[in-house]
């Protein structure tokens, strides 16, 4: 091949000797030649197959190469060789060169990558236009060639390269391999360049859907009302370009993961730079060899398809976490669930605690002849009304047991009177009780004192509440009377002021002997008002 045309730039301006004009005739009137031809080959194609209705898929493809060779050859007039030599450092006139480059190149590479499409289907092996179309092909991957000689492509430092590069081309696919699927957004305003990359993935895979984007707004639009896997955005566009189009996706959380493969007739080197620089995944430069095309939309599908599997085993995790705190939230306090999530919770004391047991009288000879079902929903409905309760109250529920209930005030949180606290809170529980059910009732029982809190278990752990205060509040729930809150003396004597109280002296309590009880009667000023 012939050496590519000197267009190294220096201080005094353009180098351009006889030697480049000489060679810049040569190219351009070879370029001349070659799009002459093939814009006279297909013409002559798209005349025959007039006559064929049903090749008109066919006579598409031919107009649109036709139309690609048009366009090239009307660009070749500005390869000009005064006109080369006229460029100068400008900025403006570097991408000028940088412009045409890339539109010769995209418009040589539609007339190459839809021949080759045509050949690869091999629907006109024995066809009369299969040789015109190998030729074609032939001439265009020459054409390119010679733009390439005449706009040396530069690299990221500004110099002028040899054109031939090495481009590393990924083996063919195993037999049986299949390229993931998704919906694959193409972006470009050129409606050949679109068409010859949706015949390009439909060679690939069956699997991918295409879909159409003619700018940046419509792009944008677009990957807001779908689920887009990937993007082949080009680069040069009118309007909003490819960098504006990337930088806005990046801007989105919606949108900022999806993978984008940007395309463009210019060289590699500044322009993928900047493009991955600014987030892309990957650069293709036209004309795009179907096979690099194949191996990084197929990475890029991958990555999104791993991504989006990541995206769904975090929220899975997630919803398994929300799930595994509500039911920790369900057998532990919030303030003990805290303190395990900062390390372990140790057992400890706690003075001035007030607990309360409740008991639902008549609760037993209910089950006894009701069915299943209709003795847990009326519990259950029961249980979480009084839950709610506790929390109004700001009460903390230790457990229940069978029909029975067991709260504490004044054990996580200080209370000024933890057990005007309970009263008031078992006083609300019958009530709740009567409401739901008017054959039910209450026997409640509250003591005053120190507790141990701690946690036991290890495969069905609980939180719980040992100790003598613990013991007293139980036995002042059996043996007091129904419908009535039973305190005892302790838990009277923190009440005492503010309320009334019929005493049962030297009460007979199992385990604790002979001791006064206190069953409620009101408050002061509840009693004196009624």
């Amino acid at each position: 091949m012939a050496d590519p045309v000197n267009l190294s730039l220096d201080d005094a301006g353009p180098s351009f000797s006889r030697q480049d004009r000489i060679r810049a005739r040569e190219h351009r009137l070879r370029l001349v030649g070659q799009t002459d031809h093939m814009i006279e080959a297909l013409g002559l194609m798209a005349h025959e197959l007039a006559s064929f209705p049903e090749q008109a898929a066919l006579m598409e493809d031919i107009l649109r190469m036709k139309r690609g060779a048009t366009k090239a050859r009307d660009l070749v007039v500005l390869l000009d060789p005064a006109v080369l030599e006229n460029w100068s450092l400008a900025c403006e006139e570097h991408q000028a060169r940088r412009d045409l480059r890339h539109d010769l190149r995209a418009s040589l590479g539609i007339v190459k990558g839809f021949a080759e499409e045509i050949l690869e289907a091999g629907e006109l092996v024995q066809s009369e236009y299969f040789p015109d179309l190998k030729k074609i092909v032939r001439q265009a991957r020459d054409a390119i060639e010679q733009v390439d000689m005449l706009l040396p492509r530069e690299s990221a430092d500004g110099l002028r390269e040899n054109p031939r590069s090495t481009v590393i081309i990924p083996p063919a696919p195993r037999q049986g391999q299949v390229l993931l699927g998704g919906r694959v957004l193409i972006v470009d305003d050129t409606p050949e360049n679109r068409a010859l990359l949706v015949r390009q993935m439909m060679a690939i895979s069956s699997n991918i859907a295409p879909v159409e984007a003619t700018g940046g707004e419509q792009a944008l639009t677009l990957l807001a009302d779908l689920d887009i896997d990937a993007v082949l955005l080009d680069l040069n566009m009118p309007g909003m370009n490819g960098y504006q189009v990337l930088e806005r996706m990046k801007l989105v959380s919606e949108t900022k993961q999806i993978p984008v493969i940007m395309i463009s007739g210019i060289d590699f080197d500044q322009a993928a730079l900047q493009a991955i620089g600014m987030g892309a995944e990957d650069f293709l430069q036209r004309p795009i060899d179907p096979r690099l095309l194949r191996a990084r939309l197929g990475a890029c599908l991958e990555r999104k398809v791993l991504n989006d599997r990541g995206k769904r085993l975090l929220a899975r995790v997630r919803h398994q976490a929300r799930e595994f705190n509500g039911l920790l939230r369900s057998i532990l306090p919030d303030q003990v669930l805290l303190e395990m999530r900062n390390g372990r919770y140790p057992p400890r004391r706690v003075d001035n605690v007030c607990v309360l047991f409740a008991d639902l009288v008549g609760f037993t000879k209910f089950c006894r002849n009701a069915d299943p079902e209709l003795v847990i929903q009326p519990l259950q409905n029961l249980i979480e009304r009084w839950e709610d309760a506790a929390q109004s109250f700001s009460v903390q529920k230790i457990k229940t047991i069978g029909d029975a209930l067991m709260c504490a005030s004044g054990l996580l949180t200080p209370e000024m009177n933890p057990v005007e606290v309970c009263v008031r809170y078992g006083l609300e529980l019958m009530r709740i009780t009567r409401e739901i059910n008017p054959e039910w009732d209450l026997r409640v029982g509250i003591h005053v004192g120190p507790v141990v809190a701690g946690i036991v278990g290890r495969r069905q752990f609980l939180f719980d509440l040992w100790g003598d205060t613990v013991n007293t509040a139980s036995r002042m729930e059996s043996g007091g009377e129904k419908g009535r809150i039973c305190l005892s003396e302790e838990a009277y004597m923190a009440i005492s002021r503010i309320s009334r109280a019929t005493l049962r002296e030297g009460h007979e309590v199992k385990s604790l002997g002979k001791v006064n009880q206190y069953l409620f009667e009101g408050f002061i000023d509840e009693v004196s008002s009624e």
